[in-house]
């Protein structure tokens, strides 16, 4: 597992290179930061989801 998320990190790290280096970097920031912001919110709303999973009584 810790190979795959290392992995997934380098793709990601050489993807955001090859924007910036192509588009220039406020194209690629009009593209990532939504991208991103819906990564967080989703991020967010599994741990939301989890805590009140625990939380609940059978």
């Amino acid at each position: 597992m810790y190979t795959v998320r290392l992995s997934a990190l380098l793709l990601i790290v050489l993807t955001l290179g090859i924007l910036l280096g192509f588009l220039g970097w406020k194209v690629a920031l009009t593209v990532l930061v939504p991208l991103i912001f819906v990564w967080l919110m989703n991020w967010d709303e599994k741990s939301y989801l989890k805590q009140q999973h625990e939380h609940h009584y059978y």
